[in-house]
């Protein structure tokens, strides 16, 4: 059972050509919800429990706002891998999270994805999911 997933959170978003008083990507708001919102309650609509977000551009203004839901929904467990000393990059924030993330599959999504579905699909794709084949 995948139940934790990363969320890749640490992106300075140059390309939207943000202002510094900006907010970062992941709390752009869509229909009155960040981003990064959107995404959490994806996951947890899906099952996942626990949640690594990695920061970096802005972090501060991310873990208000992860703490803020996380008091909003005391059973998901978030976790933060800090990034602040420098951007790994994809590959480098899964690996720098790694410890966080344990020995388990797990998912990994961009905070900044947001997409219209008639089915849920990260629940298929948790199920879907063969570590004898994977």
């Amino acid at each position: 059972m995948i139940d934790t997933a990363m969320i890749l959170a640490a992106g300075k978003g140059t390309r939207m050509r943000a202002s510094e008083t900006d907010p970062p990507k992941p709390l752009v708001e869509v229909a009155g919800k960040s981003l990064l919102a959107h995404m959490l309650e994806r996951l947890m609509a899906a099952g996942i429990g626990r949640v690594i977000v990695n920061v970096h551009h802005k972090a501060a203004e991310i873990e208000a706002m992860l703490a803020a839901f996380a008091a909003a929904h005391p059973a998901l467990v978030i976790e933060i891998s800090d990034e602040r000393d420098a951007l790994l990059e994809t590959g480098g924030g899964v690996k720098n999270a790694l410890p966080l993330l344990g020995d388990k599959p797990f998912l990994v999504a961009n905070a900044d994805v947001l997409w219209f579905e008639n089915s849920p699909a990260m629940r298929a794709l948790i199920d879907g999911f063969d570590a004898a084949h994977m």
